[in-house]
Protein backbone atom coordinates (compact mmCIF):
# COMPACT_ATOMS: atom_id res chain seq x y z
CA UNK A 1 0.00 0.00 0.00
CA UNK A 2 1.28 3.19 -1.42
CA UNK A 3 2.47 5.37 1.72
CA UNK A 4 1.47 9.39 1.99
CA UNK A 5 4.74 9.88 4.46
CA UNK A 6 4.13 14.05 3.69
CA UNK A 7 0.71 14.40 5.26
CA UNK A 8 0.07 10.55 7.00
CA UNK A 9 2.47 8.79 9.09
CA UNK A 10 0.60 5.58 7.83
CA UNK A 11 -0.74 4.14 4.37
CA UNK A 12 -3.28 6.31 2.90
CA UNK A 13 -6.07 3.55 2.22
CA UNK A 14 -7.36 5.53 -0.85
CA UNK A 15 -3.90 5.50 -2.50
CA UNK A 16 -4.47 1.79 -2.43
CA UNK A 17 -4.74 -0.21 -5.86
CA UNK A 18 -8.00 -2.72 -4.44
CA UNK A 19 -9.92 0.96 -3.74
CA UNK A 20 -8.72 2.26 -7.09
CA UNK A 21 -10.39 -0.66 -9.08
CA UNK A 22 -13.28 -0.67 -7.11
CA UNK A 23 -14.22 2.99 -7.55
CA UNK A 24 -13.49 2.73 -11.52
CA UNK A 25 -15.17 -0.10 -10.96
CA UNK A 26 -18.68 1.82 -9.56
CA UNK A 27 -17.94 4.55 -12.13
CA UNK A 28 -17.76 1.99 -15.39
CA UNK A 29 -21.18 0.15 -14.21
CA UNK A 30 -22.94 3.72 -13.85
CA UNK A 31 -21.60 5.36 -17.22
CA UNK A 32 -22.96 1.96 -18.58
CA UNK A 33 -26.30 2.64 -16.59
CA UNK A 34 -26.41 6.31 -18.09
CA UNK A 35 -25.52 4.98 -21.47
CA UNK A 36 -28.41 2.41 -21.72
CA UNK A 37 -30.76 4.52 -20.19
CA UNK A 38 -29.86 7.10 -22.49
CA UNK A 39 -29.74 4.82 -25.59
CA UNK A 40 -33.27 3.15 -24.31
CA UNK A 41 -34.79 6.72 -24.06
CA UNK A 42 -34.32 7.56 -27.89
CA UNK A 43 -35.34 4.34 -29.38
CA UNK A 44 -38.87 4.16 -27.26
CA UNK A 45 -41.57 6.42 -28.94
CA UNK A 46 -44.37 8.00 -26.43
CA UNK A 47 -47.37 6.18 -27.47
CA UNK A 48 -49.95 8.18 -29.10
CA UNK A 49 -53.34 8.18 -26.83
CA UNK A 50 -56.85 8.75 -28.37
CA UNK A 51 -56.76 12.14 -26.45
CA UNK A 52 -53.59 13.09 -28.60
CA UNK A 53 -55.75 11.74 -31.36
CA UNK A 54 -58.73 14.18 -30.67
CA UNK A 55 -56.54 17.08 -30.22
CA UNK A 56 -54.78 16.51 -33.37
CA UNK A 57 -58.16 16.72 -35.19
CA UNK A 58 -59.57 19.26 -33.17
CA UNK A 59 -56.72 21.63 -33.84
CA UNK A 60 -57.46 20.94 -37.47
CA UNK A 61 -61.22 22.71 -37.30
CA UNK A 62 -61.97 26.21 -37.57
CA UNK A 63 -63.85 28.35 -34.56
CA UNK A 64 -66.92 27.82 -36.26
CA UNK A 65 -66.68 24.23 -37.24
CA UNK A 66 -65.70 23.43 -33.55
CA UNK A 67 -68.89 25.80 -32.99
CA UNK A 68 -70.94 23.24 -35.15
CA UNK A 69 -69.72 19.96 -33.54
CA UNK A 70 -70.48 21.44 -30.32
CA UNK A 71 -73.62 21.59 -30.85
CA UNK A 72 -74.21 18.56 -32.58
CA UNK A 73 -76.24 16.21 -29.94
CA UNK A 74 -73.93 12.86 -30.32
CA UNK A 75 -70.63 15.07 -29.52
CA UNK A 76 -72.93 16.88 -26.49
CA UNK A 77 -73.62 13.76 -24.82
CA UNK A 78 -70.50 12.02 -25.13
CA UNK A 79 -68.95 15.44 -23.90
CA UNK A 80 -71.23 15.48 -20.81
CA UNK A 81 -70.13 11.44 -19.86
CA UNK A 82 -66.36 12.16 -20.12
CA UNK A 83 -67.05 15.39 -17.82
CA UNK A 84 -68.91 13.15 -15.73
CA UNK A 85 -66.04 10.95 -15.48
CA UNK A 86 -63.72 13.60 -15.34
CA UNK A 87 -65.36 15.15 -12.39
CA UNK A 88 -65.75 11.52 -10.16
CA UNK A 89 -61.70 11.39 -10.52
CA UNK A 90 -61.53 14.64 -9.27
CA UNK A 91 -63.79 14.29 -6.02
CA UNK A 92 -61.54 11.52 -5.51
CA UNK A 93 -58.47 13.38 -5.90
CA UNK A 94 -59.74 16.59 -3.79
CA UNK A 95 -61.79 15.23 -1.53
CA UNK A 96 -58.64 14.61 1.15
CA UNK A 97 -58.13 18.43 1.21
CA UNK A 98 -61.88 19.30 1.71
CA UNK A 99 -61.91 17.10 4.39
CA UNK A 100 -58.83 18.93 5.81
CA UNK A 101 -60.72 22.30 5.09
CA UNK A 102 -62.49 23.27 8.74
CA UNK A 103 -65.24 24.55 5.95
CA UNK A 104 -65.58 21.83 3.59
CA UNK A 105 -65.89 19.41 6.83
CA UNK A 106 -68.76 21.22 8.22
CA UNK A 107 -70.04 20.80 4.31
CA UNK A 108 -69.59 17.28 4.15
CA UNK A 109 -71.55 16.94 7.53
CA UNK A 110 -74.74 18.77 6.37
CA UNK A 111 -74.34 16.61 3.21
CA UNK A 112 -74.04 13.66 5.12
CA UNK A 113 -77.22 14.85 7.20
CA UNK A 114 -79.29 15.86 4.42
CA UNK A 115 -78.60 12.02 2.73
CA UNK A 116 -79.86 10.44 5.90
CA UNK A 117 -82.91 12.42 6.48
CA UNK A 118 -83.70 12.45 2.73
CA UNK A 119 -83.29 8.46 2.21
CA UNK A 120 -86.36 7.50 3.48
CA UNK A 121 -88.72 9.65 1.50
CA UNK A 122 -86.87 9.06 -1.77
CA UNK A 123 -86.99 5.28 -1.11
CA UNK A 124 -90.29 5.90 -0.36
CA UNK A 125 -91.30 7.83 -3.23
CA UNK A 126 -89.90 5.05 -5.37
CA UNK A 127 -91.93 2.42 -3.89
CA UNK A 128 -95.37 4.47 -4.56
CA UNK A 129 -93.70 4.90 -8.25
CA UNK A 130 -92.96 1.38 -8.64
CA UNK A 131 -96.35 0.52 -7.34
CA UNK A 132 -98.22 2.92 -9.54
CA UNK A 133 -96.84 1.30 -12.24
CA UNK A 134 -97.49 -1.95 -11.72
CA UNK A 135 -101.00 -1.01 -10.93
CA UNK A 136 -100.93 0.38 -14.48
CA UNK A 137 -99.73 -2.10 -16.01
CA UNK A 138 -101.88 -4.59 -14.44
CA UNK A 139 -105.09 -2.39 -15.45
CA UNK A 140 -103.39 -2.54 -18.97
CA UNK A 141 -103.40 -6.11 -19.26
CA UNK A 142 -107.01 -6.21 -18.06
CA UNK A 143 -108.15 -4.12 -20.75
CA UNK A 144 -106.77 -6.61 -23.60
Amino acid sequence: MPNNIAIYQHPDPLLSPEYMDAQIAKLQEIRNEVVSRHATAKTEQPERSVLDDINAEMAELTDAQKELLYADADYRQLDAAIAQIAAQYQVQLLMPYVLQDKEGKKLLERQLLTIRTKRDDIIAMERAELDEFRKWKQNKGKEK
